[in-house]
């Protein structure tokens, strides 16, 4: 089947293919072609010039993988969220392996950068992309939310500890690493368990007392959970 654009007819591009059929869904297609009623006639000679509406295509398919999925960012397909709400927002099985890669990860980071976080160093996104292309793309958006929880429960465990020892600490202030030396996965996981079942048990009076509670009474009984947890290592 062929393409025509601007009075060029293309035979290049399989407009039977999964990732055609995915960006002409989307409307990417017809924007293409409103974009182009729009150019002037110097406009359209350079446009055609640099393969017109055929280098566009092509280049718009490259976004879908063979099954006609969105890709990420970071070329990953299953991580569009598009008109799924928040049903994937749901603690799912994560491997040890990359539980593991997450934390050591985050303590490294902790320590390098003194308890901030710099996005220009971080490898958190090497991580999960390993992470998402170990699973089948049905269990990806899950599994990274999952994973996002375990890492954040990781980070509020390090800066407990060193709060604990020192209470004056601030977020960017030198430490002694050694203080991490007692923080585990595994302690991690009891920390991250009773947090989703207290999260879960606080919603529940939240939904039947009303305003009674505030969203505040919620993370400052997550911190005080941590806390309690790590002032004993």
């Amino acid at each position: 089947m062929n393409i025509n654009g601007l009075g060029n007819t293309y035979n290049s591009i399989n407009t039977n293919s999964k990732q055609y059929k995915a960006l002409k869904e989307k409307g990417w297609l017809s924007g293409v072609i409103e974009n182009e009623s729009m150019m002037s006639p110097e406009e359209k000679m350079i446009y055609e010039i640099f393969g017109g509406r055929d280098t566009i295509i092509k280049n718009l398919m490259k976004q879908f993988d063979s099954d006609g999925d969105l890709l990420n960012s970071n070329g990953v397909a299953g991580m569009d969220v598009t008109g799924k709400g928040t049903s994937w927002q749901k603690l799912t099985n994560v491997s040890e392996e990359h539980r593991q890669k997450m934390f050591d990860n985050v303590k490294w980071e902790f320590i390098q950068e003194k308890g901030l976080s710099n996005g220009d160093t971080t490898k958190r996104s090497d991580i999960f992309k390993d992470y998402q292309l170990s699973v089948s793309k049905d269990k990806r958006l899950s599994g990274t939310w999952t994973l996002e929880q375990y890492e954040g429960q990781y980070r509020a465990a390090m800066y407990a500890a060193v709060k604990s020892a020192n209470p004056n600490w601030k977020p960017g202030q030198a430490f002694d690493a050694s203080i991490l030396d007692n923080v585990t996965r595994e302690l991690c996981v009891d920390s991250f368990a009773a947090s989703y079942f207290l999260i879960i048990f606080v919603n529940k009076i939240y939904a039947i007392a009303g305003s009674f509670f505030t969203i505040f009474s919620i993370s400052d009984m997550l911190f005080s959970v941590t806390s309690a947890i790590y002032s004993n290592v």
